[in-house]
């Protein structure tokens, strides 16, 4: 008789798989988060979206990055016709960079009717959260991270639970957990990140470089850096999967089709949001112009989004 010992799991395989099934908890949580349901609710009482006045603009531009966000968002979604529910766990890397310039794009095409015009991705997200702190975007979406330690939570707070693993779909509190754990170690990243970037501006009285920064320090960069919003998620995500940690997406302990789907409602969610906006701005008869001139006319996931976007 053959005897076949499987050698023991590395450290390095209990930290993929643990960071796997974590993804997908925290995208499982953003999907509950961010129900179109509650938005679409919360904007027909909105003050700042009630307020938005048509405008001029310079359709050339606002249709770029219109049918730009929407053929990405296309792309994201054509992966469950293409695929065999047992091969999207080979795809799901390239998801979250679909994800992320699907939103981006939309956001900036809001961002240009505004005549706000920013040039790097991390401006962009630090004017989203400023939008978000000004209470101009709906409260489902309005839950961000500030601070440095100790992280602070606005909008949604973290509950005690049984491990940082844990997870229950079905009780909000989980659900708000799951995602305040998501925006912590996004921001502790982004910190980091900004930190070493800024290292130029930190110096000693005999002008070296500091090696560690002082709580004054910390705050400059947390200043810079801005609030930690869903859009800094989507970012933090599309870095990843392009860099590092790829054993996480294809790691067996991972829900690919569940994470999926999350992502999609998140980018459905947010680029409903954008869309909406920019119908109060132009006109939602021009919105549907611009669409109805594109190759994708025919898509249903923007054409439901229209129609109800005519709605509110």
């Amino acid at each position: 008789m053959r005897i076949i010992i499987k050698s023991p799991k590395s450290l390095i395989d209990y930290e993929t798989d643990f960071a796997a099934r974590m993804t997908s908890n925290q995208f499982s949580a953003l999907g509950i988060k961010v129900k179109l349901e509650n938005i679409i609710t919360e904007l027909k009482s909105l003050e700042y979206f009630n307020n938005l006045k048509e405008k001029e603009f310079n359709e050339k531009i606002i249709s770029t990055r219109l049918k730009n966000s929407w053929s990405t968002e296309n792309v994201l979604r054509s992966i469950k016709d293409l695929y065999d529910d047992d091969q999207i766990i080979f795809t799901l890397q390239w998801a979250f960079p679909q994800a992320y310039y699907s939103v981006f794009m939309s956001f900036c095409a809001y961002l240009n009717m505004i005549n706000t015009e920013l040039d790097n991705h991390s401006k962009v997200i630090k004017k989203f959260g400023e939008f978000i702190e000004q209470g101009k975007y709906p409260d489902s979406i309005s839950f961000y991270a500030s601070g440095v330690k100790p992280i602070d939570f606005h909008n949604i707070s973290k509950s005690h639970a049984l491990s940082s693993i844990h997870f229950d779909p079905f009780d909000e509190k989980s659900v708000d957990t799951q995602t305040c754990q998501f925006l912590k170690a996004t921001r502790e990243i982004d910190l980091n990140n900004k930190k070493t970037n800024m290292k130029s501006a930190f110096k000693t009285k005999r002008n070296k470089t500091k090696k560690s920064l002082s709580r004054l320090d910390w705050e400059k960069v947390s200043h810079s850096l801005g609030l930690t919003t869903v859009l800094s998620l989507l970012y933090r995500k599309r870095i990843k999967s392009n860099y590092d940690n790829i054993d996480t997406f294809v790691s067996p302990d991972i829900d690919p089709i569940g994470t999926f789907n999350s992502l999609i409602k998140v980018v459905n969610s947010l680029n409903f949001i954008n869309e909406s906006y920019i119908s109060k701005l132009l006109n939602i008869n021009k919105l549907k112009e611009i669409f109805n001139g594109c190759a994708l006319k025919e898509k249903p996931f923007i054409q439901e989004r229209l129609e109800i976007i005519s709605t509110l």
